[in-house]
């Protein structure tokens, strides 16, 4: 419905805002809370997935980025947070990351990850994750 529509927005409005000020934990809460509402929306989850990392819970992180990722597949977004997730763990991020570049080649944040992944050695992919920009929520 559109009321369910709209309440799930604002949630996640909420769920951005408390992100870029350093909130994980309203963040996640209206995360969750817009996710529970409006499951198939892929932002809630990409939310998540940052702020898992944030909280060295890469795993939960990981799967988090891969939900947002299945449900915006044609999205660079949450391919290239799943690389980001992934290059941290130790995984290999370059299959993402190329996802990302593919699905917008104009993004810089995508190009450059993608670049510097495909470049590197493994051993180097978390230290470039660790430092690449997180495009706002």
């Amino acid at each position: 419905s559109p009321a369910t529509v709209a309440w799930s927005q604002v949630a996640v409005n909420d769920a951005a805002k408390a992100f870029m000020a350093g909130d994980c934990t309203r963040a996640t809460d209206r995360a969750l809370a817009a996710s529970e509402r409006m499951g198939s929306r892929p932002e809630p989850f990409e939310i998540l997935g940052y702020c898992n990392v944030r909280a060295g819970r890469l795993e939960l992180g990981a799967r988090a980025m891969q939900a947002a990722a299945d449900r915006d597949p044609d999205s660079w977004r949450y391919a290239y947070g799943l690389a980001v997730v992934q290059a941290l763990q130790g995984t290999d991020p370059r299959g993402a990351a190329l996802r990302a570049k593919t699905r917008n080649p104009l993004e810089p944040l995508a190009a450059t990850l993608e670049r510097r992944l495909r470049a590197a050695r493994p051993g180097r992919w978390a230290r470039l994750a660790a430092r690449a920009d997180i495009p706002p929520p």
